[in-house]
């Protein structure tokens, strides 16, 4: 297991023995919650659900909890939403590979804004949910494309993408500390993909990473 899954295993590990039993603790991520799920200990997996789904947009992703947070109030009581999106929302894929979404920082920022503030009004209406949301890991679209045979894979600029990681992430500092979550969210770095890739080159892994 890397270091980087660590860090989210302890997280969940640290807001597990806070709120619990009392509470069940809910994911709602991309595919980047596959990666964690399989390294929760037993004992949590009880308490830990996992809503998580391949290449979804931090608006889908509220979206979707809109939708299903009457569900989770009537059967769960006290629960706590980590939402971790983001990475599908910095870059956009086109076939086998992966581009900038936003050409400027400012398009970004206005995409984030309202986005992050539409959930918590919306939660705001549940007295007995807690949300955090999760910072995401640097991106390289270089790595992704080169694995998918981009002819150009060379050309994309990492650093702008990775800019743009770095806005979402400040957005997400903001947003938690409006909400007095006690849990400060992981730095998790690159190497949550690296772990993965190194196992195995097949589809199925490739398909797993976006």
């Amino acid at each position: 297991m890397s270091c980087e899954i660590k860090k989210i295993q302890k997280y969940l590990e640290k807001v597990n023995l806070t709120f619990a039993p009392s509470s069940t603790i809910i994911v709602c991520s991309d595919s980047k919650g596959r990666y964690i799920r399989p390294h929760i200990p037993p004992q949590y997996r009880q308490i830990v659900q996992w809503h998580v789904k391949s290449g979804r947009t931090t608006e889908e992703g509220i979206r979707y909890l809109e939708r299903e947070i009457p569900n989770f109030s009537r059967h769960h009581g006290q629960i706590v939403i980590l939402f971790w999106h983001g990475t599908c929302d910095v870059t956009k894929k086109i076939g086998p590979h992966i581009y900038l979404k936003h050409k400027k920082e400012a398009d970004a920022t206005d995409y984030w804004h309202p986005k992050y503030s539409r959930l918590v009004e919306i939660l705001s209406s549940y007295p007995t949910i807690k949300l955090a949301i999760l910072e995401i890991p640097p991106i390289s679209t270089k790595i992704w494309n080169k694995m998918h045979g981009h002819d150009s894979w060379e050309i994309i600029d990492d650093e702008e993408v990775n800019k743009q990681v770095h806005l979402h992430n400040e957005i997400v500092q903001e947003v938690n500390a409006s909400l007095n979550f006690n849990f400060i969210s992981p730095k998790v770095q690159n190497g949550l993909l690296k772990s993965n890739k190194r196992k195995s080159y097949s589809k199925e892994k490739k398909k797993a990473l976006y």
